[in-house]
């Protein structure tokens, strides 16, 4: 009777126990959704110092799980729906494809990276990958040269790996310019997955993405630890844990591969694709200081990479750091000018376009 009594009792303790966690959780799910919202108004956000408002609309828009212009891939998390690359337009998402078969003589770039490449804040003719795509035709008049807009807004190191590893690499690209960091957070094989139990494990993780206590959670982790070197995005993880692909972490770290863009140039190399080029990505600080991750590209002696710092640097002491970033990451016009003219100084100092040229 004494363990039957134990077992009852046990069993209320772990009921109220569920329930008043369930209860805390919904507290303080509306409670963070007050906050947010009046956090979001622009008459209560206005003395909001910079930065918090930064973390704040990342919160809101989070992890872009889907929307008219995105559809769910499970390797990739999201693709562009319309098309894989940027297409002319004034603004808004504008997505399209080439021909996958180029012209013999063609030379084709692709630019990979997050919307920095894309360019958010610009239009089509104002994103770097266009802009660059000018000066190499200007200075190559009668030559067929082409660069390719693949930036994926909101994708993270790994997704853009996987974005040109599974999608990309079909485009026959003769040079690959990838602007997403330098850490690693992938390895060079992709598991296969199975439909088997997709359909509960997307709905769990469904559930929990809504929560903004999560985003919150998820926020405050990725400030804390973007500098370690193993690090990758907690959302990253437990999408990872809750779709069962949390295996594919557990591998060793000194396999060779230092950044996923050295798994980018060992695909390159596979798929006899000439040359690959790392950029450093810019961030603006709260202290309207500018960083670049170029230092952590040559402690690991990552080749080959452009560091842009110097001419940034350069071009806000002639003017203001509000002259080349929208917020914390995205340029402007003159940002993208100031980009796409360093990376076409790397091109033509150490003559790709000229050997791919002979080579044709």
């Amino acid at each position: 009777m004494q363990i039957k009594y134990i077992i009852v009792s046990l069993k209320k303790i772990i009921k109220k126990t569920f329930w008043a966690a369930v209860f805390s959780i919904v507290i303080l799910e509306l409670c963070t959704r007050i906050f947010l919202s009046i956090s979001l108004n622009k008459y209560f956000n206005k003395d909001i110092p910079f930065l918090y408002k930064e973390n704040i609309l990342e919160i809101k828009h989070f992890f872009i799980r889907g929307s008219d212009w995105t559809e769910y891939d499970p390797l990739c998390y999201f693709i562009p729906r319309e098309g894989l690359f940027r297409y002319p337009s004034e603004r808004g998402w504008n997505w399209g494809n080439p021909i996958k078969e180029k012209k013999k003589d063609e030379i084709r770039i692709i630019s990979i990276g997050d919307s920095t490449t894309y360019g958010n804040w610009v239009t089509y003719k104002e994103s770097y990958p266009y802009l660059l795509e000018q000066l190499l035709k200007k200075k190559y008049s009668n030559k067929s040269i082409k660069v390719l807009n693949a930036g994926l807004p909101g994708g993270s190191s790994r997704q853009i790996k996987r974005f040109f590893q599974l999608y990309l690499i079909d485009y026959q690209p003769d040079i690959v310019i990838w602007r997403k960091g330098a850490k690693l957070t992938d390895r060079y094989e992709i598991p296969k997955l199975t439909a088997a139990n997709y359909r509960i494990r997307n709905l769990i993780w469904s559930g929990l993405y809504h929560l903004r206590i999560f985003r919150v959670i998820a926020v405050i982790n990725d400030r804390g630890y973007s500098k370690k070197q193993k690090w990758y995005p907690a959302v990253d993880r437990v999408y990872d844990y809750i779709m069962g692909l949390n295996q594919i972490y557990k591998h060793n770290y000194s396999n060779g591969y230092k950044s996923d863009f050295c798994i980018v140039k060992e695909i390159c190399r596979k798929n006899k694709i000439k040359y690959a080029l790392a950029v450093d990505y810019l961030r603006r600080g709260s202290d309207n200081e500018l960083y670049s991750d170029y230092r952590e590209y040559k402690d690991k002696k990552i080749e080959p990479a452009v560091n842009t710092f110097n001419a940034f640097k350069q071009r806000i002491d002639q003017t203001s750091i509000d002259k080349l970033f929208v917020d914390s990451c995205h340029l402007t016009e003159i940002g993208t000018q100031t980009l796409a003219k360093e990376i076409f100084d790397f091109l033509i100092d150490n003559n790709w376009i000229d050997d791919l040229i002979l080579t044709k």
